[in-house]
C-alpha cells in the first residue's frame, strides 16, 4: 500500500507535461500489447474453428454444379445434368442384389456391359444399312448397264 502512495505522490509532483507523456506511453503500451494479444487470440480461435468444425461435404448435384465437368466431360445443360443424375440413381445397387445407396464396382461393370452391347447393336445396324445401300447402288448400276446394252 505504501508503494502505491509513494507512486501517487511521485506522479503528483511531476509537471503536467510529464504526466501526459506517461499517460500516452501507457495507452501506447496497452494498445500494442492488446493488439498483439488480440491478434494471437484471433488466430488461435480461427485455427481452432478450422480444425474442429465438421466440413459439410457437397452432394453429388453440388459437386457437378461446382465445375460442370466430370473428368473432362462437359455437361451441356441443367436438363442434361438432371437426366444423368436420374440415370445414376438407377445404377445404385445394380448387379449386387442389395438395396444400396452406393454405386459399386459390379454396378459399373454391368453398365459397361450394357453400353458395349448397345454399341455393338448400333454398329450392326449401321453395317446392315451400308450393305443395303451398296446392294441398291450395285442394282442401280446393273440396271443402268443393262439399259445401256439394250440401247446399243
Amino acid at each position: 500500500m505504501e508503494d502505491i502512495k509513494m507512486l501517487v505522490e511521485m506522479i503528483a509532483g511531476l509537471p503536467t507535461l510529464a504526466v501526459w507523456v506517461l499517460a500516452g506511453f501507457l495507452a501506447y503500451k496497452l494498445a500494442i500489447i492488446g493488439s498483439v494479444y488480440g491478434l494471437i487470440r484471433f488466430a488461435v480461435d480461427k485455427t481452432h474453428d478450422f480444425l474442429i468444425t465438421r466440413k459439410k461435404l457437397p452432394t453429388v448435384e453440388q459437386e457437378f454444379r461446382m465445375v460442370d465437368r466430370l473428368k473432362g466431360i462437359t455437361i451441356s445443360t441443367d436438363e442434361t445434368l438432371n437426366m444423368l443424375i436420374m440415370q445414376m440413381q438407377r445404377l445404385r445397387g445394380k448387379n449386387v442384389n442389395i438395396d444400396s445407396p452406393y454405386i459399386h464396382e459390379q454396378s459399373v461393370l454391368w453398365l459397361a456391359k450394357a453400353i458395349d452391347e448397345a454399341e455393338k447393336r448400333d454398329l450392326e445396324k449401321q453395317a446392315a444399312k451400308e450393305e443395303e445401300k451398296r446392294k441398291r447402288e450395285s442394282e442401280r448400276l446393273a440396271n443402268t448397264m443393262a439399259t445401256a446394252d439394250r440401247g446399243l
